[in-house]
C-alpha cells in the first residue's frame, strides 16, 4: 500500500497520497513507516505542524530512525520552534555522527538561539566532514567565524529559496510587510519618460517568484527574469508575465546574454552579493544608452562599505554604491531611504537607488 502512496507523491498527487496514507496510518497507528510518509506528504502540502506531529510519531515508534530526527528538527526550525529542532538534532548527531546534515541542523538551531559559538563549532564539524559545502562556510563567516566572502555561494542561495519557493510570497508579504517590489516600482515610473508606455526592455536581476514582475509588466515590451532557484521560477512561470525565465547566476547572464536593456531591476538581490563591482560593470555592458539600472540595498553601518550579517545578507553604505556608479559611468537619479521590510518586528532599513547610464550606446 506504501507504494501507491510514493507513486502519488513521485506524481506530485498530494492529496491522493494523503488520503491513501491517513487510512493506513488510521488502521495501524504504530506502522513508523505510513507516520513518516504522512510526515513527508503533510510537509510538501505546507502543513508544517502537521508533518511534525507525524514525523514525532515515527520517531516515537522507532526512536533510532536517523531521517525521521531529521525531519523534526528541520521542520521545527522552520517554525522557530528552537528547543524542539536543538533536541531532535542532538538525537541525529548521536545516531549518525558521520552526517553533515545532522551538524548543520544543529548549528541553525543554535544560531537562531543566538548560541554562535556553539553554532560555529557545529558548521565546522559539518564542514569538516564535507568541505565542499560552501554554504557552510558562508554560514560560518556570516556569524564572524571568518572572513566575509565577496558574495554568498551559489549553493547557498539555491538551496535557501528552493526549499522557500512555495510559502516566500506568503511569507514576505504576511509577516515581514515586504515593500519593496513597491518602492522599486515607484522610483522607476518617476524616471521613466511618460510617452515609454510599454516599450521598455526591462530585465528582472533576481526575480524569484515574479513579485516585481507582475508590476514590471505594464510598462515592459520585452520582460526578462533571471534567478539561481529553480523552486522560485517554477512559481514565476505559472504567472505567465515573463516573456523568458532563465536559471543562472546574475552576473554570468549579464555577460552572456548578448541582448541590451532599457531598464535592469533587481530587488533584494544586491543582499546576496557583498563587492558590486562586477554586477555594476556588467549591468553597465547590457544597458542601452541613458539605460537605468534600479535596485534595492539594506542600509550598513557608516563607514563600511558592506559587511556581511548574522542572517546572511549583506549591507552597503551609500558611499559605496555612489563610488562604484561614478567608476561604472553611471549617474545617480535618486537614493530614497525606505523601509525595505520587517526583521523579527522591527524595520530593515535600506535604500532604493536608480541609476542612469552615461556609457554612449554602441
Amino acid at each position: 500500500m506504501l507504494q501507491t502512496v510514493e507513486k502519488h507523491l513521485v506524481a506530485n498527487q498530494l492529496e491522493e497520497a494523503r488520503v491513501l496514507c491517513s487510512g493506513i496510518c488510521n488502521s495501524n497507528p504504530s506502522h513508523a513507516e505510513a507516520c513518516f510518509c504522512m510526515s513527508r506528504i503533510l510537509a510538501a502540502q505546507g502543513n508544517v505542524s502537521g508533518a511534525i506531529e507525524y514525523a514525532d510519531k515515527a520517531a516515537s515508534i522507532k526512536p533510532d530512525w536517523f531521517d525521521a530526527w531529521m525531519m523534526i528538527s528541520g521542520l521545527a526550525g522552520m517554525l522557530e520552534n528552537l528547543d524542539v529542532s536543538e533536541h531532535a538534532a542532538r538525537m541525529a548527531v548521536q545516531l549518525n555522527p558521520s552526517d553533515p546534515g545532522a551538524y548543520i541542523n544543529l548549528g541553525h538551531a543554535l544560531s537562531g538561539k543566538q548560541d554562535t559559538q556553539a553554532a560555529i563549532i557545529c558548521y565546522r564539524e559539518a564542514l569538516r566532514l564535507d568541505p565542499s559545502l560552501e554554504k557552510v562556510r558562508y554560514r560560518i563567516a556570516s556569524l564572524g567565524g571568518e572572513a566575509a566572502p565577496a558574495r554568498a555561494p551559489d549553493q547557498y542561495i539555491a538551496g535557501l529559496f528552493d526549499v522557500y519557493a512555495e510559502k516566500f510570497e506568503a511569507h514576505l508579504t504576511q509577516k515581514l510587510d515586504y515593500q519593496t517590489p513597491a518602492h522599486i516600482m515607484s522610483a522607476l515610473a518617476s524616471c521613466i519618460e511618460p510617452h515609454a508606455g510599454v516599450g521598455l526592455n526591462i530585465l528582472d536581476l533576481g526575480c524569484g517568484t515574479g513579485l516585481c514582475g507582475e508590476l514590471l509588466r505594464v510598462v515592459s515590451h520585452k520582460l526578462v527574469g533571471v534567478d539561481l532557484s529553480s523552486g522560485m521560477l517554477e512559481v514565476a512561470r505559472k504567472k505567465e508575465k515573463y516573456d523568458e525565465l532563465v536559471e543562472q547566476e546574475v552576473v554570468a547572464y549579464l555577460n552572456e546574454c548578448g541582448q541590451p536593456f532599457d531598464v535592469i531591476v533587481a530587488a533584494d538581490l544586491l543582499v546576496y552579493l557583498g563587492d558590486l563591482s562586477s554586477l555594476f560593470a556588467a549591468a553597465q555592458a547590457v544597458l542601452t544608452g541613458g539605460g537605468l539600472f534600479v535596485f534595492s540595498v539594506e542600509a550598513a553601518d557608516i563607514g563600511s562599505e558592506f559587511e556581511l550579517c548574522t542572517t546572511g545578507r549583506y549591507r552597503h553604505s551609500l558611499a559605496y554604491i555612489r563610488e562604484l556608479a561614478n567608476a561604472s559611468a553611471f549617474n545617480v537619479l535618486i537614493e530614497a531611504c525606505v523601509e525595505l521590510r520587517k526583521e523579527a518586528q522591527s524595520p530593515v532599513q535600506g535604500y532604493i537607488v536608480v541609476l542612469k547610464s552615461t556609457a554612449l550606446a554602441d
